[in-house]
C-alpha cells in the first residue's frame, strides 16, 4: 500500500489533494507524515491510518464490515 496524501472524495478537483472540509476527505496519519510504500502488515501494526483507509475504500464498507464480524469483531466503537 501507497502511504501519501491522498484525496478520497471524487467531489473535490485534484489539485485539492490536502483539502479536507466537506465534502473533501483527505485523512492524515497521527503524526503528520507520510511514509510512502509499505505493507498492508506493517501499516495495520503501525496504526498508519490512510493505507487502512484506502483497504477498506478498495475492499467496501459492507464487505470489509462482513469480514470483521466473521473474525469475531462485534462492536465497532
Amino acid at each position: 500500500m501507497f502511504d501519501l496524501q491522498t484525496q478520497f472524495s471524487t467531489h473535490c478537483k485534484p489539485e485539492e489533494i490536502t483539502n479536507d472540509e466537506p465534502p473533501c476527505y483527505s485523512p492524515q496519519n497521527f503524526d503528520g507524515k507520510f511514509q510512502g510504500p509499505m505493507t498492508l502488515r506493517n501499516a495495520i501494526a503501525q496504526s498508519v491510518n490512510v493505507p487502512a483507509i484506502k483497504v477498506l475504500y478498495l475492499a467496501g464498507i459492507k464487505d470489509a464490515i462482513t469480514t470483521a464480524e466473521s473474525m469475531g469483531i462485534t462492536n465497532f466503537r
